[in-house]
């Protein structure tokens, strides 16, 4: 491993995983943690990761549909393990607080404390490939290893059938979270309709999940725009926010003129909603 490998996140999960073994890591904690280097990107640097950062991922993330405890030990038990191996200096977990928070005034919002997942529609058919892919082409790739690897011999010490059955097991848990996504899944061009019938137009029901909303500083010094989506749909570096973060949560139903506060690496600031549309 280079000096440049042992200071980014990919290889220290890499490591982790292969360490900890897939029979002390639960589907659970796996997921957790996939979603949380897929959030970072793999090449950030481990050093650059804050403790403010872990805790502005639990809340946006999770968001208040979810159960964030599971999240927060899987943070907690891998950053441990950073520290004992020498990746980090301190660990940036320790201070992870579990908060409460209370039901969002949308009725889709308080739906997905029931276990519904919204999605878009593009997303939704991204997943269905990718479970139809590793559910043929996936299973029939393992298969093939796996039987190679039994052709060499005594499995106790067979690397190549070791790393068969832990790609496996990560396929596998993976596709139990595509099933279970699709399962509980609720398409937001659909909901958007059913939101916006008995309503004049889209504007009379306010923001709802799938805008894109552009909000100014209440002293017009700066403009910033978001997408409200569905957890699995994050990604900070494009706009798109969960519908379940403090920010959008705080921006369901909300008007063209109406204020909303933000939090930012400087502090809180408050923003005037401008317009917002699909």
């Amino acid at each position: 491993m280079t000096v440049q490998d042992s200071e980014r996140l990919g290889p220290l999960f890499t490591q982790y995983v292969q360490t900890v073994g897939v029979a002390n890591l639960s589907d659970e904690e796996a997921q957790h943690l996939r979603k949380f280097v897929s959030w970072c990107g793999l090449d950030i640097k481990i050093a650059a990761i804050y403790p403010h950062q872990l805790q502005t991922y639990l809340e946006h993330v999770t968001g208040s549909a979810a159960d964030p405890k599971p999240c927060a030990s899987a943070l907690r038990r891998f950053f441990a393990y950073a520290l004992k191996t020498g990746w980090v200096e301190s660990n940036p977990a320790t201070g992870l607080r579990i908060t409460k928070r209370s039901v969002m005034s949308d009725p889709r919002a308080a739906a997905a404390q029931t276990g519904t997942t919204f999605i878009s529609r593009n997303r939704f058919a991204e997943l269905s490939v990718e479970l139809e892919k590793l559910k043929g082409e996936g299973r029939e790739r393992i298969s093939r290893l796996l039987h190679a690897a039994i052709k060499d011999g005594d499995l106790r010490e067979n690397a190549a059938y070791d790393e068969a059955k832990y790609q496996q097991g990560m396929m596998e848990a993976r596709i139990r979270e595509l099933e279970q996504t699709l399962r509980t899944s609720s398409i937001t061009e659909d909901e958007a309709r059913s939101a916006g019938a008995g309503a004049a137009s889209d504007a009379d029901a306010g923001i709802k999940i799938g805008m894109r909303v552009e909000l100014e500083l209440t002293d017009g010094s700066e403009t910033i725009a978001y997408q409200l989506v569905g957890p699995s749909e994050v990604d900070p570096l494009e706009g798109r926010i969960s519908y379940l973060s403090p920010v959008g949560a705080s921006l369901l139903t909300k008007h063209a003129g109406d204020t909303v506060a933000v939090e930012t690496p400087a502090g809180s600031e408050t923003y005037r909603v401008l317009s917002y549309s699909f």
